[in-house]
């Protein structure tokens, strides 16, 4: 996994935590984001290489994946191809908080 997949989620006005960013040769790369509430309804995509793991900590998470979208609720995950255009936005009026893991 490059900047891209950090890059892109910066664009979804959310704070990154980089888990495994010190360990050298790593084929996967774990985050924990926190996704802010936006007064708009748009979900900004991105696309990026590899496959993408993802499980709600707190919250409510839309995620649109191509043309489907999901409600995502605590504990709720899904596995993606990250090539497909994808993105998400918190419900509720409530930050969400995931785990992911991109590889």
């Amino acid at each position: 996994p490059s900047g891209e997949v950090e890059d892109a989620l910066q664009d979804i006005w959310l704070k990154v935590i980089r888990s495994a960013s010190g360990f050298r040769g790593r084929t996967m790369e774990p985050f924990l984001v926190t996704v802010s509430p936006k007064d708009t309804d748009e979900v900004p995509l991105n696309r990026h290489d590899g496959q993408e793991f993802i499980m709600v900590k707190e919250g409510t998470l839309e995620i649109t994946v191509g043309t489907k979208k999901m409600i995502l609720e605590v504990g709720d995950s899904i596995y993606l191809n990250s090539e497909l255009p994808h993105g998400m936005r918190a419900l509720g009026g409530k930050d969400v908080k995931f785990l992911t893991v991109v590889c």
